[in-house]
Parts: structure tokens; C-alpha cells; sequence
């Protein structure tokens, strides 16, 4: 496993882990727009991202479109309750392909 930091302008840091020969892929939260950032260099299709709570409850599923290279999409999450959750980007064979941990506040 490989982990990537990116700095992003305005001071916003985001943390993600990607998994070896799977492509750049960036997941992360945007606490400002309550949404997940998601954007890959190799998108396939059939993958999903998953959100889990902390005892590992699956609270929402979301098939991603097709994306082209650097293409970015937005998964909504303000309709959650407030807590810690973890957003897990998965591939049609169930790999996991990135992971990020992130806290839901209003």
C-alpha cells in the first residue's frame, strides 16, 4: 500500500492511500461542500465507494460513472447524522482501491 499527501490550495491537507499498480486514485472530504472528492488516472467501470460507520455498518453505497482520466465527481454526504466515518473506494472484484477516515461536523 501507498501513501500519497497532497497539499491543496488555502491550506486544505487531504490524506489518501492508494493501493500499488492501481493507478493514481484520490479520494478525500470536503467538510465545506459535506461532500467526497473522488478522481482516478485509471477509472474503471464497476467501481463504488462505500461509506462504513465505525462498527463497519455499510450507511451508503454509490456506483461510480464511468470516469474519464482526471475527471472529478462529488458524493454528497450531508444527509448523514454527525460522527466518524470511513469512505472505502472499491473495485468491481471487491479490491480496495483507496480508503479515507473522515469526521462529518456541521
Amino acid at each position: 500500500m501507498k501513501n500519497s499527501f497532497l497539499l491543496f490550495g488555502l491550506g486544505l491537507f487531504a490524506w489518501a492511500q492508494s493501493i500499488e499498480g492501481e493507478g493514481k486514485s484520490l479520494l478525500y472530504y470536503d467538510p465545506t461542500l459535506q461532500a467526497l472528492i473522488v478522481m482516478s488516472d485509471s477509472p474503471q467501470s464497476g467501481d463504488r465507494i462505500e461509506v462504513l460507520n465505525l462498527i463497519g455498518q455499510r450507511v451508503k453505497v454509490v456506483a461510480l460513472p464511468s470516469l474519464s482520466n482526471r475527471e472529478t465527481f462529488l458524493i454528497s454526504v450531508g444527509d448523514l447524522p454527525e460522527a466518524l466515518y470511513y469512505a472505502r473506494w472499491v473495485n468491481e472484484s471487491g479490491r480496495t482501491r483507496a480508503i479515507r477516515r473522515f469526521a462529518l461536523t456541521r
